[in-house]
């Protein structure tokens, strides 16, 4: 049984097509190449990226949109080729639909197989048995992209509706509508569902109108925090006020159908809950918010407005912008109008609560999902109209416990912080207490006249998950309170450098990295905060409490350091405190004032040689600076000791900025004291920056000499601007997204342009940058009508600076040492680059300037990756300095036709990927080539490969014009590296120390191959060369997994000694006749597979045959299995049809895995006279075998070794073996010691010398009629398992039976059970539905219930039984209690018609006849023999022949005519038997004294004789020799003309 377990799963994985291996071809698409698919259903993944998303193992799950264009065939569980898909409009079968690249796809490469769920909408309304109309059709949907059906597929489709979409078909209801989500078109509750948002986090889309009905809520209080069926409730009875459920209609009770609400907290959840407000139920609900995944199911998070039924109206959101703030949250118990709410991540939102009287806004992640990110922002503000620019407001907060918690404030540029420019402010904050809540902090005054246009206030909760969750509070929000028009005096700037921020609480012992919130980062250091108290008094120098001091160590192998982020406004006068703590011996630090990209402008040592402890040191530093800048103050380690020494507090850190004021419109800033300042803005139009600006206030000049940051950012109204001569630097973003500004002259003095200076100026015309020094990162980006640059004698060039310049014509940049990564990437119209001597280059410099034709590379010795990719004009370049090309550096140059690589050493990965017209590369200097270096190279026709010694995978994959390989020194070859060359003939290598994947795959050109030394051949490495015509493999050892599959024209062969092999090494080649196995001892699992032209197969030197070794091989009509073979695998010649002849001569083959021959048609079979085993399943399942001879030789025969050869209808053993004998031409193979019968056939007669019988030995013998098996104990499993034409059966003697002896023999109509029926009979008898007639044992005791309750044509019951056995009151059918006769022994009729179960048969008669044996009780003595007798009566019986068996052949035996002997001391039981009808006798056999072994002259001298026992009965006339094994064991006297001979036999 486990064998056959075994064979249905090898079946099933049965290798026909490369599919079944994996294919190792692999197609090239360009994913850098710019695409709109992102799996979204708006944007579905095609058809061929999900595939090579597959191919490459990448986990997706989205949508997919293709045409349907077939159905997988009947019985195919494996797509193996196009035969398997039916390509028509009405397929056989509706479980499945193909889908393909187009309507007309027919190649199983581009197609996705989709097995379509039971009883969904997805099978309804997809399949084609059903819909034949969508035959062409185009289909959308969603699922998870895997292999299935062994190919490429989509599997993980729930099959509702709103997982899929098909072209032109209707929704299967009325719910899904076409919504825009607007507040006049809004999506229905139906369309989100369909939308399935994956993420929690995430909005699908954002601030969107959803219209349905109110139908109940759910009850999440608890984990998991689902909306299910348990937690759904479709009622008013609400028990939380935090969410509802809406639906399409308002008679939904279906969850599935449902979306989850969450209902912030203020008015919208007062007005919404079902807890309150019961009578909402059924409502019609119109909300605005954004469409997410809510506990678990489609949802909406972060509503702003609503409209409900009956007349609530949304929330206004005003248009205009307001003039100031004034907002102490007094007015209502929710946001306040004009306020809005942004949820970046989380599910609670700010809300009003109030206390003694007092409202404010507060906000808490307490038994909430976290982490959280929750903003509150303030309505648009005008900052023309704002007069006093001051922002202030109070802030409480309660801890519990939370150090992770925070609240930060931001200017935002738009409502939604998401997608708005953000800058941070740093106001004063409540600290948090032990417990309960601090006192109300002021935040202080926050200057914002740095900004302009329309602005908004942002409040920023943040919580991680793992934090206790403060509460934090705001009010008394005041910006320009007071009204007015006329602006006050710019106030005093505040100082910036407390550091309060680093933490809460004093840290004396870790020394660490601490980063404060405005991004103020202190390394190897400490965080000391000042105040006396009991645990720090040494502190107090620092200042008051609260106030905290990074403190930078002096240790040499961890210097600290304090560094700012990169602070903008300009700096006048750097100034802080320091002193020391501890007692210091001396210390030193450096301070650094830098520009936005690490420059140093000012710098100072500080150097004390004695420190003064606890003592309060000054520090000041002019700086005059007026663009962005970094502050830097780093520990010296001045001891130079490896410990905590030096140590210096730093705090108190202000940079004042310039004094503002305004001259002929323009907005300036200076320095008190300073003769310099910088614009900040004002002006439109056609700009004109003066050299000097006049201080109005004290009528004092200043030199411009800057354009700050953020100047004119965002400006619609400049047209040109002129810079006067003096200015030095502009400032980050100065002039970004000034889309109308079209000229500007830049003067000699200017020396830096800054970080997105002028990004995104769409109008910009032609520049000249004079002596410029440095343009900084995205400095022009997107300049989209930038064309001509004079690049002046500009040195620094940085990241992305001119990235999108569309229309750029040339850079020539001679004088540039230094450019960043993309800084001409994507200029579309440049067509002529000029470099000088770089030092430093970044990466994809020039990529995807697609015009680029002219290439000066100047002394460039180091290409950076993708420095030219996606060139594509370009056709050819001089590398005459360059030493090393980096990754991808002219992938996708499809102009590219020459290149000289005769000076370059290294070359990076995919360098030349995609340059389709590049024809020859010299790689003379080149030891290995990287991945994919030439990968699609399509007309590169030589290759020079010098001395390289490694190549990378893809290498050359799919150069189609590639004709001639030499690899002349040893080498290393990755996946794929000729892969899809198709015009490669030859190949010549010195010796592959290592191989790839799939080398030379589907070369389908290749014909001559030189392996040189080469001893191994890796996996696929010749799959699909489909013109190679022979090969010679004698130097290799190792063959890979299909390393010659499908080379359909390879007809010749040579091997020398294989030793190792992979799976599939020559499958499928379909035109191999001629196979040298040489002196190769194993062959392969499917290793000639499918080799259809094989007819003949020498496995002379063979030992070992693999599983499907010779699968499928139709040619091979005879098999000669020589003396060599020892083993041979499953199926190992499977399929190969024509196969009638076998000759079986391997005398030592002990392994022969089922089957080895299975659907062969082998008739004939010859069985060497060498041959001593048979091994387990040798021939089984050859349905077709006839006759079977044993030699004498064979000593063994295995387990199964003939069963199910159901055409058997001649077993013969060979007269002189005495293992096995056919005895009196029996048909059948017995083991002559025990005689167990182990093989029969159709034509088998069971000599009653037969006491067992072996497993599986009549299996599938269906020509079978008629088997009287009285004499047989034990008979085996599977013995008679499908004889289906057995149609009379008896087994007077066999209590052992399995349940699956008689298996599959449904066609039994008369059925004699055994003497007694006893545990171990469990014959299987519900199916045998035509039995008719029944016969129970005398001596059975007791019948299962139900045991016949399926039979419904049994009308005969014969029971021999005197006491009826016990049975329920179900044993047999109700057909046969009322229709059937039973028959029971004379005088039993009252009992049976009284007895449980019995009483339920209608008729119950006396048995037709009995049997009436002589004598109830005989005696015998041992090795003796009597003769006893019994008679039927009446007389007149229809049946006579009275046949007699002993129920234990060990105590005495009796021949069928009642011939018994006496062969051990003991009592046993014979059986008088005619028709199913029995009797029994009890014979008793004693000790005989007597002689019992006389030997005699041998009796296989006589011919015929006359048989008596001891007794001078006789017991047999004119028997033949042949006839003698028929004897029961005994002593006999034969009388025979030569004289009397007396015999033991």
């Amino acid at each position: 049984m486990r064998k056959i377990i075994k064979t249905l799963v090898v079946l099933t994985l049965l290798v026909v097509s490369p599919s079944a291996f994996g294919n190792p071809n692999r197609e090239s698409i360009n994913f850098d190449n710019y695409t709109n698919s992102d799996g979204s259903q708006s944007k579905p993944w095609s058809i061929d990226e999900a595939i090579e998303f597959e191919k490459y193992g990448e986990d997706k799950v989205g949508w997919v949109s293709g045409y349907i264009v077939g159905a997988v065939g009947p019985e195919v569980t494996y797509v193996k080729s196009n035969d398997d898909i039916q390509w028509v409009a009405i397929p056989l079968l509706s479980n499945t639909i193909v889908i393909g690249q187009s309507a007309d796809t027919k190649d199983i490469e581009h197609i996705l197989i989709i097995e379509l769920p039971d009883d969904t909408e997805l099978q309804a309304s997809g399949n084609l048995v059903d819909n034949p109309s969508n035959y062409g059709k185009l289909i959308t949907l969603h699922g998870y992209l895997a292999k299935t059906m062994g190919t490429y597929g989509i599997t993980g489709n729930n099959g509702t509706k709103y997982e899929f979409e098909i072209e032109n078909s209707n929704p299967s209801d009325d719910d899904i509508s076409s919504g825009d989500g607007s507040e006049n078109n809004p999506y229905t509750a139906a369309e989100v569902i369909a939308f399935n948002p994956q993420s929690s986090q995430e909005a699908t889309k954002s601030a969107v109108w959803v219209t349905g009905y109110i139908v109940g809520w759910a009850d999440v209080s608890a984990a998991p925090y689902a909306i299910n069926a348990e937690t759904a409730h479709f009622d008013a009875s609400a028990t939380m006020a935090t969410n509802i459920l809406v639906a399409p209609s308002a008679d939904v009770k279906d969850v599935s159908k449902c979306i989850g609400v969450q209902l912030p907290t203020g008015e919208i959840r007062s007005a919404l809950n079902l807890q309150a407000n019961p009578g909402n139920l059924g409502k019609s609900l119109q909300i605005k918010g954004d469409i997410i995944k809510y506990c678990g199911v489609p949802g909406i998070k972060n509503a702003t407005a609503y409209k409900l039924e009956g007349g609530s109206t949304p929330t206004p959101t005003p248009t205009d912008p307001v003039a100031s703030i004034n907002e102490n949250f007094d007015a209502s118990s929710s946001i306040p109008a004009g306020w809005t709410q942004k949820q970046v991540a989380g599910d609670k939102a700010w809300y009003v609560p109030s206390f003694n009287g007092n409202n404010y806004a507060a906000m808490t992640g307490f038994k909430g999902n976290g982490p959280f990110d929750q903003w509150l922002i303030s309505p648009a503000i005008d900052m023309s109209k704002v007069s006093k620019k001051v922002l202030t407001f109070d802030t409480q907060v309660n801890g519990y416990g939370s150090t992770q918690s925070a609240l930060k404030v931001f200017v935002l540029t738009a409502a939604d912080p998401t997608t708005a420019k953000t800058t941070q402010l740093n106001p004063t904050l409540a600290t948090a207490p032990a417990s309960g809540y601090s006192d109300w902090a002021n935040s202080g005054e926050l200057d914002l006249s740095a900004f302009s246009g329309i602005i908004y206030i942002g409040f920023e909760y943040t919580s991680p998950v793992a934090d206790n969750y403060a509460t934090w509070c705001v009010d008394n929000i005041k910006l320009n309170a007071e009204g007015g028009s006329t602006p006050d005096p710019d106030p005093t700037p505040t100082p910036a450098g407390d550091f309060n921020t680093f933490n809460n609480s004093h840290v004396s012992s870790k020394y660490g990295t601490y980063t404060n919130k405005t991004g103020w980062i202190a390394t190897n250091a400490i965080i000391l905060g000042g105040g006396e108290t009991d645990a720090n008094p040494i502190f107090k120098f620092i200042g008051t409490a609260g106030i905290q001091a990074p403190t930078l160590n002096g240790k040499t192998s961890a210097p600290g350091s304090l560094v700012s982020p990169v602070l903008s406004g300009g700096i006048k006068t750097l100034t802080f405190k320091y002193g020391f703590a501890f007692n210091e011996a001396k210390c030193q630090f450096t301070i650094n004032v830098k520009d936005a990209v690490g420059n140093v402008i000012k710098s100072k040592v500080v150097t004390l040689d004695t420190t003064i402890k606890q003592n309060v040191y000054n520090f000041s530093l002019d700086v005059n600076y007026s663009g962005s800048y970094i502050i830097e103050i780093i520990n010296n380690c001045y001891s130079q000791l490896d410990a905590n020494k030096d140590r210096v507090s730093i705090w108190n850190i202000n940079y004042n900025e310039f004094e503002t004021f305004s001259y002929n419109g323009i907005q300036f800033k200076t320095f008190e004291n300073s003769d310099s300042c910088y614009v900040i803005g004002g002006g439109v139009g056609n700009l004109i920056i003066p050299a000097t600006a006049i201080n109005p206030i004290n009528n004092k000049s200043y030199k411009v000499t800057a354009i700050g940051p953020q100047a004119y950012e965002g400006n619609s109204n400049l047209k040109s601007v002129t810079f006067p001569e003096g200015l030095t630097s502009i400032g980050r973003n100065a002039f970004t997204r000034c889309y109308y500004l079209s000229s500007v002259s830049i003067p000699t003095s200017l020396q830096i342009i800054e970080d997105k200076a002028f990004s995104d100026c769409y109008s910009l015309n032609d520049l000249v940058l004079g002596n410029l020094r440095s343009c900084g990162y995205r400095s022009f980006a997107r300049c989209t009508n930038l064309a001509n640059v004079d690049f002046g004698s500009v040195s620094l060039i940085g990241d992305e600076a001119f990235i999108g310049c569309t229309n750029l014509k040339e850079a020539i940049i001679k004088t540039v040492s230094s450019i960043g990564d993309n800084a001409f990437n994507g200029c579309i119209g440049l067509k002529k680059i000029a470099l000088g001597n770089l030092t430093s280059c970044g990466n994809g410099v020039f990529r995807g300037c697609t015009k680029l034709t002219i290439i000066d590379l100047g002394g460039m010795e180091l290409m950076p990756d993708y420095f030219f990719s996606d060139c594509t004009s370009l056709t050819d370049i001089n590398l005459s300095n360059v030493r090393s090309l980096g990754k991808e550096a002219f992938k996708g140059c499809s102009g590219l036709t020459t290149i000289d690589l005769k000076k370059v050493t290294s070359i990076g990965d995919s360098t030349f990927k995609g340059c389709s017209k590049l024809k020859t590369a010299n790689l003379s200097k080149i030891t290995t080539i990287n991945k994919s270096t030439f990968e699609d190279c399509k007309s590169i026709a030589s290759i020079d490969f010098g001395n390289v010694s490694s190549i990378g995978a893809y290498a050359f994959n799919g150069c189609a014009s590639l004709t001639d390989i030499e690899l002349i020194i040893p080498v290393v070859l990755g996946d794929s590296v000729f892969n899809g060359c198709s015009s490669l003939r030859s190949v010549a290598i010195d010796n592959v120390i290592s191989w790839g994947k799939g080398v030379f795959g589907h070369c389908s050109s290749l014909t001559n191959i030189d392996l040189g030394n080469t001893s191994s051949i890796g996996n696929y490495a010749f799959i699909g060369c489909t013109s190679m015509q022979d090969i010679d493999l004698k130097k290799v050892s190792k063959l890979g997994d299909l390393a010659f599959y499908e080379c359909t024209n390879l007809k010749s062969i040579m091997l020398g000694e294989v030793s190792t092999w992979g799976i599939g090494v020559f499958g499928q080649c379909n035109n191999l006749t001629d196979i040298d196995f040489g002196s190769t001892t194993s062959i392969g699992s499917y290793a000639f597979a499918g080799c259809t032209s094989i007819q003949d197969i020498n496995l002379e030197n063979v030992c070992k045959l693999g599983d499907y070794a010779f699968y499928s091989c139709s040619g091979i009509s005879s098999v000669v299995i020589p003396n060599s073979v020892t083993a041979i695998g499953e199926n190992a010649f499977g399929d190969c049809k024509k196969i009638t002849y076998v000759t079986f001569n391997a005398e030592k083959c002990t392994q022969m895995d089922y089957p080895v021959f299975d659907s062969t048609n082998i008739s004939f079979l010859t069985i060497g006279d060498k041959v001593t085993i048979i091994p387990d399943y040798a021939f089984s399942g050859c349905t077709r075998l006839t006759s079977v001879v044993i030699p004498n030789s064979v000593q063994t025969i295995g387990e199964n070794a003939f069963s199910g050869c159901s055409g058997l209808t001649s077993v013969t053993v060979n007269n002189k073996n005495n293992k096995y004998d056919s005895r009196n031409n029996c048909n059948a193979i017995i083991e002559t010691s025990t005689n167990r019968l182990i093989v029969g056939c159709n034509n088998t007669t069971i000599p009653n010398s037969v006491t067992s019988i072996g497993d599986f030995a009549f299996y599938g013998c269906s020509g079978l009629t008629n088997m009287e098996l009285n004499n047989v104990a034990n008979i085996g499993e599977y013995a008679f398992s499908g004889c289906s034409g057995l149609k009379s059966l008896s087994i007077l003697k066999a209590n052992n039976v399995d349940a699956s002896t008689f298996n599959g023999c449904d066609a039994i109509e008369t059925l004699v059970l055994p003497y007694e029926w006893g545990v171990d009979f469990k014959m299987t008898l519900s199916g045998t539905t035509q039995l008719r007639t029944l016969y129970i044992g005398e001596n059975t005791a007791s019948i299962p219930d139900k045991t016949f309750v399926n039979n419904k044509n049994l009308f005969e019951v014969y029971s021999n039984a005197t006491t009826p056995p016990s049975i329920g009151t179900a044993t047999f059918g109700s057909e046969t209690y009322s229709y059937a006769t039973l028959y029971v022994p004379q005088g039993s009729v009252d009992a049976y018609k009284a007895a449980t179960g019995w009483s339920k048969f209608e008729d119950i008669q006396e048995l037709p006849f009995q049997i009436v044996v002589k004598d109830k009780k005989v005696s015998v003595d041992r090795t003796k023999s009597i003769l006893v007798s019994a008679s039927v009566t009446p007389a007149s019986a229809t049946s006579s022949d009275i046949k007699w068996y002993s129920l234990n052949d060990e105590i005495a035996t009796t021949t069928t005519d009642g011939v018994v002997t006496g062969m051990a001391e003991g009592g046993v039981t014979l059986l008088a038997y005619c028709g199913g009808i029995t009797a029994p006798m009890k014979v008793i056999v004693k000790k005989f004294d007597g002689v019992e072994d006389v030997m005699a002259d041998d009796p296989t001298e006589l011919s015929e004789f006359d048989v008596y026992n001891l007794q001078g009965i006789r017991v047999r006339t004119n028997c033949t020799k042949e006839q003698l094994s028929e004897l029961s064991h005994g002593i006999y006297i034969l009388v025979s003309p030569q004289g009397r001979k007396k015999v033991i036999i």
